[in-house]
């Protein structure tokens, strides 16, 4: 039974029902192979509850005025010191198209109206295969086209490029000039996901998955310290946290490779909100002590990485955020070969204001173009 929190002309949101929401969220992640973000097509029906409980809190179903169930929306991956998120939105494909177009869109603006009035969120982006032309249709009329990733998209069996979608609480309800968006590509690649070497050998730097006995023989007290120096917390986007030596510990044995100068972990490289089914992922790194900056490891430990990403068949495509205030991270992604694909507008918030994200991306088919 559906309960009308949220009404709108057509459609109304409900918090999801439990008792018949799993099974038409099965349906329609099967019929349509979609993926909510993180959380993988469901295989079964008690998979299908176990995917909506971790994001009923924050999800409803869009239902019409007749009760019939027209999709979900709901978000993800939020971050509350930056009021900013991802959202998703499936609709039922069942429905004829004008009618998953028209109540998907009524059913959308009511969330995002949701997502600035009462989340006190400010920008919101959503992502969608570029195969995928429902929501692209509704999502062109609701939210500012950001620009399009290469890879990024899993469904039939190919994979697609990924059109990024955004909207903020000072933009939202305006205007839109969005251009047209062409089909995207299909690519036919190896969907198997293999695994990253243990180490990776540079020229100036070496790349280090971690390891107990290694960071026992460093001195967790200097790299706290380096992260709690706003200097590299920052630009890295972590000023709000304080570190102490456990938490930096937890940190460090949490990252995906440490950038290693001899015996010496000096930075640190992470895959962040990886997707496996997309095989897609974003991307964060920094190098620590201030006294090894402007010396190219940076830029060799990126391009380290992403050569064993995709030679690994480990993921097929990457994507990382830099604040606009951090022209030496841009500097270094454009040596690494990631490109600029889009602006977040106001996705970093500090000292009372907001500043945008230069969005970069490199993928396994872009890389083995160069």
């Amino acid at each position: 039974m559906y309960y009308k929190k949220i009404v709108g002309k057509n459609v109304y949101l409900s918090p999801i029902d439990f008792n018949q929401d799993p099974e038409k969220y099965l349906e329609f992640g099967t019929n349509r192979q979609i993926r909510y973000q993180e959380l993988q097509i469901p295989i079964s029906q008690e998979d299908s509850k176990n995917k909506l409980e971790k994001i009923a809190n924050n999800a409803f179903s869009i239902v019409s005025n007749d009760n019939e169930l027209v999709g979900f929306c709901g978000i993800t991956k939020t971050i509350l010191y930056n009021q900013r998120t991802d959202a998703f939105l499936v609709i039922n494909p069942n429905l004829d198209m004008d009618k998953q177009i028209k109540y998907g869109k009524e059913g959308y603006l009511l969330f995002l109206k949701y997502c600035y009035d009462f989340l006190n969120l400010n920008s919101v982006i959503a992502k969608n295969s570029t195969a995928d032309e429902t929501l692209k249709e509704i999502y062109t009329t609701t939210m500012q086209y950001l620009g399009t990733t290469s890879l990024g998209s899993f469904m039939n069996n190919k994979y697609y490029d990924t059109d990024y979608f955004q909207t903020t609480k000072s933009t939202f309800g305006k205007e839109l000039e969005n251009p047209i968006l062409l089909p995207g590509k299909s690519y036919e690649l190896d969907n198997n996901k293999g695994v990253l070497p243990e180490t990776i050998k540079g020229n100036l730097i070496d790349l280090l998955r971690p390891n107990e006995e290694i960071l026992n023989q460093n001195n967790i007290n200097e790299l706290m310290n380096f992260l709690n120096d706003n200097d590299i917390a920052i630009p890295f986007g972590e000023a709000k946290h304080n570190w102490y030596p456990k938490s930096t510990k937890d940190y460090l044995m949490k990252n995906t490779y440490w950038i290693m100068k001899g015996e010496r972990i000096i930075g640190v490289l992470n895959l962040l909100r990886e997707d496996t089914y997309n095989k897609v992922s974003d991307m964060e790194y920094a190098i620590l002590d201030k006294k090894e900056h402007n010396k190219g490891y940076a830029t060799e430990a990126l391009n380290l990485f992403q050569k064993a990403l995709f030679e690994s068949n480990y993921l097929n495509s990457l994507v990382s955020g830099v604040f606009d205030f951090n022209h030496a991270s841009q500097r270094v992604m454009e040596k690494a070969n990631m490109e600029l694909f889009g602006i977040r507008k106001e996705g970093y918030y500090m000292d009372g204001r907001f500043y945008d994200m230069f969005m970069d991306n490199n993928s396994v088919v872009k890389s083995h173009s160069k």
